[in-house]
Parts: C-alpha cells; sequence; structure tokens
C-alpha cells in the first residue's frame, strides 16, 4: 500500500455564521504533516460582506501548483515546485470572494508548523510568523475558451532575518481543443537567513482527456538555485544541486469503478553533478504503477 487517506468532514451550510470542521489522516510514502495528521482545522463562517470563511488549526498550504491529496494532481510523484512550498500550516486562514471571478485569502501561521519548518532557529518557533496571501482570477463566459481558467499569484512571507520567502504564480488554461488544458507554474525561494538558498522553479503542464476514461498527462520542470532541498548535496561541494530538470509522463485509464489506475514514467536529470543513487549517475529513471481507491 503506497497511500492511505482518511477524511472525517463537516461542510459549511449557507448560514451567516455556520461552523464545520475537517480532518485529514494520510498514511503512507507520501505522509506529510505531524504523523498521520494532515489536516485537521475548523471551519467559520462570519457575514462580512459576501462572508468571510476560515479555517483555524492545521490546514494545507495555498502556494504551487500542486495539492497534498496525490490522485487530485495530474501525475502520481510530486513536482519540484510541490516540494519548494510549505505543504500544511497551524494558524488561522480566512477565504473572501470579492466576485465570480476573484477570490482572495489572507492568514497567519506559525513559522515552523507542520512540514514548513523555515526559520528553524527554535527559539523562533513559536514567536516567530508567516504572513500568507493568495488571490484567485477565474476566466468568465465571456472569454469564450477560456471560461474556467485559473490564475493564482500567493506568497509566504516571514519578514525578519530567520525567514524564508516564497513567490508562486501558477495557471490552468483551457484551449480551443477538446479535452486539453496546459497549465504553467513559477515558484520562487528567498532565503533571508543563509546566503546561497534562493532560487526558480518553472513547470509547464499538459493534460489530454481523451475520452471518459483515458487521459495522458504531461509534466515538464527546470530549477535553477543551490540549496533548495530538491537534489543530494553534491559530495564534493557539500551543496545541493543548482539546475537540473525533470519530465514526467502518465497515462491514466479508469478500468475499475472508483479506481484511479496510472502508469508513469519519469526522468530527472542535474547539470552540477549531484549524485542520484548509489551508482552515482547525474540522471535517475521511475517507472510506477498508480492504482488508488475512491470509497
Amino acid at each position: 500500500v503506497n497511500d492511505v487517506n482518511i477524511t472525517i468532514a463537516k461542510a459549511l451550510d449557507e448560514s451567516p455564521w455556520a461552523s464545520g470542521y475537517q480532518v485529514d489522516l494520510q498514511y503512507g510514502s507520501h505522509t506529510i504533516g505531524a504523523g498521520a495528521l494532515r489536516q485537521g482545522y475548523v471551519a467559520l463562517r462570519t457575514p462580512v460582506g459576501n462572508g468571510i470563511d476560515w479555517k483555524v488549526g492545521m490546514f494545507d498550504g495555498v502556494t504551487g501548483y500542486e495539492g497534498n491529496t496525490g490522485y487530485s494532481n495530474p501525475n502520481y510523484t510530486r513536482s519540484y515546485g510541490w516540494n519548494l512550498n510549505p505543504a500544511t500550516f497551524a494558524g488561522a486562514i480566512g477565504s473572501y470572494k470579492v466576485c465570480d471571478m476573484l477570490t482572495a485569502q489572507a492568514g497567519i501561521a506559525n513559522r515552523a508548523s507542520g512540514t514548513d519548518t523555515f526559520g528553524a532557529v527554535p527559539s523562533q518557533h513559536l514567536s516567530s510568523k508567516n504572513f500568507i496571501g493568495l488571490i484567485t482570477l477565474t476566466a468568465p463566459e465571456s472569454l469564450g475558451f477560456l471560461k474556467g481558467s485559473t490564475l493564482n499569484a500567493s506568497t509566504v512571507q516571514g519578514f525578519d532575518n530567520g525567514a524564508v520567502n516564497i513567490y508562486s504564480v501558477n495557471a490552468t488554461l483551457a484551449t480551443p481543443v477538446t479535452g486539453l488544458k496546459v497549465g504553467l507554474a513559477y515558484d520562487k525561494q528567498e532565503g533571508l537567513a543563509t546566503e546561497g538558498t534562493d532560487g526558480n522553479i518553472y513547470g509547464v503542464y499538459a493534460t489530454f482527456q481523451a475520452t471518459d476514461k483515458l487521459a495522458f498527462n504531461l509534466r515538464g520542470e527546470y530549477i535553477d538555485g543551490q540549496n533548495l532541498g530538491i537534489f543530494a548535496p553534491n559530495p564534493k561541494t557539500g551543496k545541493s544541486g543548482g539546475k537540473g530538470e525533470e519530465l514526467t509522463a502518465t497515462v491514466q485509464y479508469d478500468l475499475w469503478a472508483n479506481v484511479v489506475s496510472r502508469l508513469e514514467f519519469r526522468w530527472d536529470h542535474t547539470e552540477v553533478g549531484t549524485e542520484f543513487n548509489a551508482n552515482k549517475t547525474e540522471s535517475a529513471y521511475l517507472v510506477a504503477l498508480n492504482l488508488v481507491y475512491k470509497f
């Protein structure tokens, strides 16, 4: 078994002072957060304007193209960009729908909460905070084939010398070709504590839904930046690889009811001589079969 995900939730209703909760338990190779707990938050609504929906507790990060629930992503393996962005936070975040085209989110979280290890000085863990911001634009029907396309711009800011700031811009775009969508992702890390921890990751996605059951997903990424924790340290310099790329191709065919089945090939390459494995190669290859049963 690769991963087990269990969600227990009570969604917000339409009342102005609605409340609810969500708990996500995760076990397996992609386990994140505190043990098997990925999310555990109280959901609240305050009747200000169109209503502000709050999450208070431990919740998923909002930056980056890919999410924490693996089967909802186009590929089985995680992207470089996903590894750069904070996966979870402990704090509070509010979401406000300005109109059908614009949604904004803002929040505050503990510096070293969940898998966010930014600023790992112990004395800073309780006092230092990260500030989270996200704006989402959704294309209206008037834009024709682009209807439903989304553009996200988000950031995590620490503002002090112990912080690592994150900037993320990504888009999912519909195309004139039936069943074809393309995605663009840019993630930037800005290290304020240690010199040489800045970096950029560029990603391109393509998804083609050929039939109701058959889909082809493609992802390509390029990374430029040392000490981002993506590649293993170079045995000569002690620094992690500064430049590299990956290409992932996935075929998904839902043969069985309630089962997501994917066959995936991935190629990773570093341009700075970092060792990927015991064979001391500059490239790594992976072939994976992914089966997900959804209750």
